[in-house]
């Protein structure tokens, strides 16, 4: 058998074992998400959470789009000069300045409870463990290599360190 060959059926061997790498990971991901909507749906605060944060980014959405709105009228007025009659360039300019205001507002609350949920995680020690294992079963579907090579105590220490 020739070295080309070889290397072709290593790639080959090589490219079956990453899939299934992936697809057994995949798996092991599932389980661990379905884990943590449990616990999510057990602690109605916790769920009350998400709600709000969903809630919040429907209404960035929805503030960008008013902005990018505002915006496009800024152009089409440059374009137009009897648009002033319908809407005025003042108008355009605070409504504009409004939803900038509006939408880093809600980037605030985003934030805020962004970090009660991983208060939260950090606390309980059950969502905690189901955190680190999705975070795991991540990164070995797509480095499956680093599985070989765990992060021990010491090493964790250095990198904090640098």
């Amino acid at each position: 058998m020739n070295l080309s060959k070889k290397i072709k059926i290593g790639l080959v061997i090589l490219s079956a074992a990453w899939i299934i790498n992936i697809f057994t990971n995949y798996s092991l991901l599932q389980k661990e998400s379905a884990k943590e909507r449990e616990a999510i749906q057990s602690r109605p605060y916790l769920s009350q959470l998400f709600d709000n944060r969903k809630q919040l980014y429907n209404q960035i959405k929805t503030q960008r789009n008013l902005w990018s709105t505002m915006q496009y009228l800024e152009v089409q007025y440059s374009d137009k000069p009897l648009f002033d009659e319908i809407i005025p360039f003042d108008e355009i300019q605070k409504k504009k300045r409004q939803t900038e205001n509006r939408i880093s507002e809600i980037e605030s609350k985003i934030k805020d409870v962004d970090l009660d949920i991983n208060f939260i995680y950090s606390e309980e020690e059950e969502l905690k463990i189901i955190n680190q294992n999705i975070n795991k079963y991540t990164n070995r579907m797509f480095f499956p290599i680093s599985f070989l090579f765990p992060k021990t105590e010491e090493r964790v220490k250095y990198e904090r360190l640098d």
